[in-house]
C-alpha cells in the first residue's frame, strides 16, 4: 500500500518560525518541527507498548524531503504490530560528551569562555560514568541545589547544551534536561561597584594615599583602564603591535573580544602620553615571562591602591557610559565606545560604520574629564 504524502519542498520553504515550537505531519509518522528560533528537524513519530515515541533524524535542509522519508522509512521498519525493535543506546557517557562538545566550541568561543566551561566539568564528576538518557530531571534540580546559587545555574546550561550536543547526533532521543534550571530559585545577581561619575575626584584622593613601591606603575595601568574603557582581559592580552601610532588607535582583534568582533580603541592625548611613559614597563601587565597575569594584577592594583571597595575594573566602564549619557552623546556611537553593539544581524549587514570619528570626540571628551578629577592629586601623570 503506497504512502501519501502532504509536504513538498515548496510549503517547506513557506514554513515561518512561531512563538512556540510546532509540527506540521508528511503522514506515516514523518513530522517536520519547526523552533522559535528557525531551525527546522524531521521527527518520527511512533506509538510502542502504548507509549509514544519520538525519533530525531536530522534538520531540514540538511536533510531533503526525500532524504527524511527514506530514514522515516528505515526507522518505521523496527515498528512491528505497535512494538518497537531494540534500538541501541549510545556507548558514550557524559563525562566523553562533555568533552566532545567542549571541543566542538573551540573555533566559535573565546579562550577565556571555554576555559570555564572547563572548569565546570570538575562539578560534574558525579555525572562523568553514567549514560545522559539516565539522568532524570529531578536527580538534576536536586544536585544543582547543593552547589553555589552562582554555579548552579551555569551547570545546569552546560548540561542543557550537552544534551542538545546529543540530541543533534541522534545519540539520544527525547531531551528532557532543557528547562531543569527554570525550576531553581532565582539569585539576584549584584551590580559590579561602581560610583557616579561626580564622585571620580574622592576616587583618586583615597588612590593617592598609596605609597606601595609600584604606585606609579599601577597608576598608569588604572589611567590606561579609563583611557581605553577596555575590559581586563582585554588589557591583559594586549600587545604593543596593536598600537598604532600613525593614526592614533589600538587595534584589537576579535580572537580577544567578548562579543569576537575586531575593536579599535582611539587614542586619546592622555592616552598617549601614559603610553609613551610606560617605560620601564612594558605594555602588558608581566614585567618578565614569569609575572602575574594582568587580569590578577588588575585586582591586585586596585587593593593595592585600596579603591577595591569603592570601584570594581569593570565599574570603570560604569562609571563612563553614565558620563557619556548625561553629555547627550550618540547613543550607538556611546555604546561602540565600550564595544557593545546595539544594532540586530539585520542593520549590521547594512551599518557598518564604527562611528571611529564621533568615538574620538566622545573619549577624548570623558579623558578630560578623568584629568580634571585626577590632575589635582596626580599631576605627573598628565602632559
Amino acid at each position: 500500500m503506497s504512502t501519501y504524502y502532504k509536504l513538498t519542498d515548496l510549503e517547506l520553504k513557506a514554513l515561518k518560525p512561531k512563538a512556540s515550537s510546532y509540527l506540521k505531519s508528511d503522514g506515516a509518522g514523518l513530522n517536520i518541527k519547526v523552533y522559535p528560533n528557525g531551525r527546522m528537524q524531521w521527527i518520527l513519530r511512533k506509538s510502542s507498548q502504548g507509549r509514544a515515541m519520538q525519533i530525531a533524524l536530522g534538520d531540514y535542509p540538511a536533510m531533503s524531503l526525500k532524504e527524511a522519508r527514506a530514514q522515516a522509512a528505515h526507522e518505521a521498519a523496527g515498528y512491528i504490530d505497535g512494538r518497537c525493535a531494540v534500538r541501541l543506546k549510545t556507548s558514550l557517557n557524559f563525562g566523553e560528551l562533555f568533552n566532545q562538545w567542549v571541543a566542538s566550541k573551540q573555533a566559535s568561543l573565546r579562550a577565556q569562555t571555554l576555559k570555564g566551561y572547563k572548569n565546570l566539568e570538575r562539578h560534574l564528576k558525579p555525572f562523568h560514568k553514567r549514560k545522559i538518557d539516565t539522568i532524570t530531571p529531578m536527580e538534576l534540580k536536586q544536585f544543582a541545589e547543593r552547589l553555589p546559587p552562582t554555579i548552579g545555574p551555569l551547570v545546569l546550561n552546560a548540561v542543557a547544551n550537552v544534551e542538545l550536543y546529543a540530541n543533534a547526533l541522534n545519540l539520544i532521543e527525547i531531551p528532557k534536561l532543557q528547562y531543569v534550571a527554570k525550576t531553581l530559585i532565582h539569585h539576584k545577581k549584584e551590580h559590579l561597584r561602581s560610583l557616579n561619575y561626580e564622585e571620580l575626584p574622592h576616587l583618586f584622593e583615597v588612590a593617592n594615599k598609596c605609597k606601595s613601591k609600584s604606585r606609579n606603575y599601577n597608576f598608569k595601568l588604572l589611567l590606561i583602564l579609563m583611557f581605553s574603557l577596555v575590559r581586563s582581559h582585554e588589557l591583559q592580552l594586549m600587545q604593543s603591535k596593536w598600537i598604532d601610532n600613525t593614526f592614533k588607535v589600538i587595534k584589537l582583534p576579535s580572537s580577544v573580544m567578548k562579543a569576537k568582533r575586531p575593536h579599535t580603541v582611539p587614542i586619546c592625548t592622555q592616552l598617549d602620553f601614559i603610553l609613551s611613559t610606560m617605560c620601564p614597563y612594558p605594555l602588558v601587565a608581566g614585567r618578565n615571562e614569569n609575572d602575574l597575569t594582568l587580569e590578577y594584577r588588575i585586582q591586585q592594583i586596585f587593593r593595592s591602591l585600596k579603591i577595591h571597595d569603592i570601584v570594581s575594573p569593570h565599574g570603570i566602564r560604569s562609571i563612563a557610559r553614565t558620563w557619556f549619557a548625561d553629555q547627550d552623546f550618540n547613543f550607538a556611537a556611546c555604546e561602540m565606545c565600550l564595544a557593545h553593539r546595539v544594532e540586530n544581524a539585520t542593520q549590521q549587514a547594512y551599518q557598518r560604520s564604527d562611528y571611529l570619528k564621533q568615538r574620538r570626540v566622545i573619549m577624548q571628551a570623558w579623558c578630560d574629564y578623568v584629568e580634571k578629577c585626577a590632575r589635582p592629586y596626580i599631576p605627573e601623570f598628565f602632559a
